[in-house]
């Protein structure tokens, strides 16, 4: 499939006060084959979005502002649907753990992503920023 565009999230891609709450490996489910894209799924303070591990142009951008998300439900075990006034998505977690054969829970992050999402900063605020440092 390539190589890896980003290995991980780099320190200056954080806004100023941003924090990295949680990442995984995982998939971004697309319309044209090969149908699933693997990357680093990211969860900030602030912001959820996914590196792909490879660059392409038919690749869509799945970035969300906290403060945006309409929606964020299971839609499977390892499996979840994020919706936002402008765009949706859906992510399957995966890993090299004895858990990646059966998949991993996505419990976890749906309640980060509700609980983040009440104290989220408003989009307005942030864009434009630089990041700290």
């Amino acid at each position: 499939m390539g190589s890896r565009s980003r290995t991980w999230l780099d320190s200056d891609m954080l806004l100023a006060g941003e924090r990295l709450v949680r990442s995984a490996t995982a998939r971004l489910q697309t319309a044209a084959p090969p149908h699933w894209w693997e990357g680093e799924l990211i969860l900030t303070s602030d912001r959820l979005f996914f590196l792909p591990f490879a660059e392409h142009p038919l690749l869509p951008d799945a970035a969300f502002w906290l403060d945006d998300v309409a929606e964020c439900a299971v839609h499977g075990r390892n499996r979840f649907r994020i919706a936002a006034s402008e765009a949706e998505a859906t992510f399957e977690l995966t890993g090299a753990t004895p858990l990646a054969a059966f998949g991993r829970n996505c419990a976890g992050w749906l309640r980060d992503v509700a609980r983040l999402r009440e104290a989220a900063r408003p989009r307005e605020s942030l864009e434009g920023r630089r990041a700290a440092g």
